[in-house]
């Protein structure tokens, strides 16, 4: 992740059905809110 990225960028440049969404959906243990992710989180993949 680098600075900039949002959730809905990560989950088009991976291809992850279901968007922005499934990807927080997959992440809700280590992302409170999806508007705030930091460089260095790391992110599983639906």
């Amino acid at each position: 992740m680098e600075s900039g990225d949002t959730l809905s960028k990560i989950a088009q440049a991976e291809g992850v059905d279901g968007g922005w969404r499934a990807l927080y959906d997959a992440n809700r243990d280590s992302v409170s809110d999806p508007t705030l992710i930091y460089v260095g989180d790391q992110l599983q993949l639906p």
